[in-house]
C-alpha cells in the first residue's frame, strides 16, 4: 500500500508540555485582571471575575477522554468569546478512583495564560446539582442545537454535563474565522499534559525496552466494544501483523485480565509483545496509568487505533499536535471500521486506516474530518485546521524531546 509506513515513521513529542511564552489569545492585563502570573509562570493572583463574563460548567462524570472532549469545548469558547471559565472543584469521574480537576491532567500556568480561569473551591460549588448555575446566567440548550453567537453577551453562561458531552471543539457554530482560530490556539496550546506524567512515561519507555519512535503501538479496546460487537484476538491479529511484523509491539489495553496479551503473543510476527500491564498491574487505571499509555502510544512510530474509541482519538490528536510543531507526519491506522464490523483481511481495504498525512482515510467509509452540522461529533479526529501554525507553542516540547532520546536536556 503506497500509504504504509515503516515504524520508524518521523514524530516528535514537541506539543505535549509546551513553553507558552507567546501571548497569542492572552487578554489584556485590564480585561484580565483576576489572574497574574509571575516570571516562572506560577500564578500570584486571582481576583473574582467580573459577572456576566463567566462561563460554568457542570463537569461530565464519563471516562477521561470524554471529559476531554468537555473541557477542550469549554476552554475553546472561553477563548472566543473572552470569558472567564469557572472550573469546577475536583469531581468524580468514570474509571478513576481519586475525584478529578482538568488542572491534575494539564498545566494551569499554561492554561492561565492562554485564556482567563478562575479554580472554585468547594465552598463555591454547591452539593445540589441543579443550584450550580448562579442566579440570573443564561443556561444553554444541548450544543447541538444552539450558535453560540445567540447567547446574551451581558449575562454569564452556564453549560450542563448533558448539554455539553463528547462534543467536538472544532465543529462549535457561530464562530467567527478569527473567533475559531482562538478556540483552536487555546486548546493547541492550553492543554498541556502536566510534566510528572511525561517523566513517568519516558521511565516506562525504559523499563519496557522500547526505543522512542522505534516500535509499533496498538491501543486495542474491549470493554464494551467486545461485549456489543464480539471482537476476537483473530480481528486484531492480521492488522498488528501488516505493521508489526518483526518489529518490537506494546499494547495498551483495558484488558484486566492479561489473556489478550497472551493471545497476541502466540499469534503475532512481532519481533517482542510488551503491555504496560507488566510493570503497574491496575494501576494503569489510574489517571497517571492512563495518562502514561496515550504518552507512550504517542511516542510509537507507528501507531494502531481503535475506531470509536475517545482514549485512540486522544492519542490520534497528540499525534497530530506533535505533526503540526515539528511539520513531519506520522501514521495512524484505526485497524476496524467505524461501523463497528471487524475485519480480518487487511488487503480488502474494508479496514480503516486512518493517513494522518492526508487527513482521510484509505477504506471504503471515510474518517470523519468535517463537522457535521447539528451532531455531537464525538467521532470526529482533530485536525486544528483554523490553527495560526506560528503562534504553536512548542519550545518546551523540544527539550522533553531531547531527554526522551536520553541526550539531557531540561524540562521548560
Amino acid at each position: 500500500m503506497a500509504f504504509q509506513m515503516t515504524v520508524k515513521s518521523t514524530f516528535t513529542l514537541c506539543f505535549l508540555w509546551v513553553s507558552v511564552l507567546g501571548r497569542s489569545v492572552v487578554r489584556t492585563a485590564e480585561e484580565n485582571l483576576h489572574r497574574e502570573v509571575d516570571h516562572t509562570g506560577r500564578i500570584v493572583r486571582r481576583d473574582v471575575p467580573k459577572e456576566g463574563r463567566r462561563l460554568y460548567y457542570w463537569r461530565d462524570n464519563a471516562g477521561f477522554s470524554n471529559v476531554r472532549l468537555q473541557f477542550e469545548t469549554m476552554v475553546a469558547t472561553a477563548a472566543a468569546f473572552n470569558r472567564t471559565l469557572m472550573i469546577p472543584p475536583p469531581s468524580k469521574i468514570a474509571h478513576l478512583n481519586e475525584p478529578f480537576r482538568e488542572t491534575n491532567a494539564w498545566k494551569e500556568e499554561a492554561l492561565a495564560r492562554t485564556i482567563s480561569i478562575s479554580l472554585l473551591n468547594s465552598s463555591d460549588w454547591p452539593p445540589a446539582k441543579q443550584k450550580w448555575c448562579p442566579d440570573g446566567a443564561y443556561s444553554i440548550q444541548k450544543l447541538t442545537k444552539v450558535s453560540l453567537a445567540s447567547l446574551p453577551e451581558d449575562k454569564d453562561w452556564c453549560f450542563g454535563q448533558f448539554e455539553t458531552r463528547i462534543y467536538h471543539f472544532e465543529c462549535l457554530d457561530g464562530l467567527s474565522a478569527e473567533q475559531q482560530k482562538l478556540a483552536e490556539t487555546a486548546v493547541f496550546n492550553g492543554l498541556q499534559i502536566q510534566d510528572q506524567y511525561a517523566e513517568a512515561a519516558r521511565r516506562d519507555l525504559n523499563r519496557l525496552g522500547l526505543t522512542h519512535r522505534e516500535f509499533v503501538a496498538a491501543h486495542l479496546r474491549l470493554g464494551d466494544f467486545e461485549q456489543i460487537h464480539h471482537w476476537t484476538v483473530q480481528d486484531f491479529t492480521p492488522t498488528l501483523n501488516e505493521y508489526a511484523k518483526g518489529q518490537p509491539l506494546l499494547i495498551v489495553t483495558d484488558d484486566a485480565t492479561g489473556k489478550l496479551v497472551e493471545q497476541i503473543r502466540e499469534s503475532t510476527q512481532a519481533s517482542q509483545v510488551r503491555s504496560t500491564a507488566e510493570l503497574v498491574g491496575r494501576e494503569r487505571f489510574t489517571l497517571q496509568g492512563a495518562l502514561t499509555d496515550m504518552l507512550l502510544c504517542s511516542m510509537a512510530g507507528t501507531f494502531v487505533g481503535s475506531p470509536g474509541s475517545t482514549f485512540s482519538n486522544t492519542i490520534d490528536q497528540l499525534r497530530k499536535k506533535a505533526s503540526i510543531c515539528q511539520a513531519k507526519t506520522e501514521k495512524s491506522h484505526f485497524m476496524l471500521t467505524y461501523d463497528h464490523q471487524p475485519h480480518a483481511d487487511v488487503e480488502t481495504h474494508r479496514s480503516l486506516w486512518f493517513d494522518a498525512e492526508h487527513l482521510r482515510v484509505v477504506s471504503e467509509k471515510p474518517a470523519q474530518t468535517d463537522c457535521i452540522p447539528h451532531a455531537v461529533n464525538w467521532i470526529k479526529t482533530a485536525t486544528f485546521s483554523a490553527l495560526d501554525v506560528g503562534k504553536a507553542q512548542c519550545n518546551a516540547g523540544e527539550m522533553i524531546e531531547t531527554a526522551l532520546l536520553g541526550k539531557g536536556g531540561a524540562m521548560g
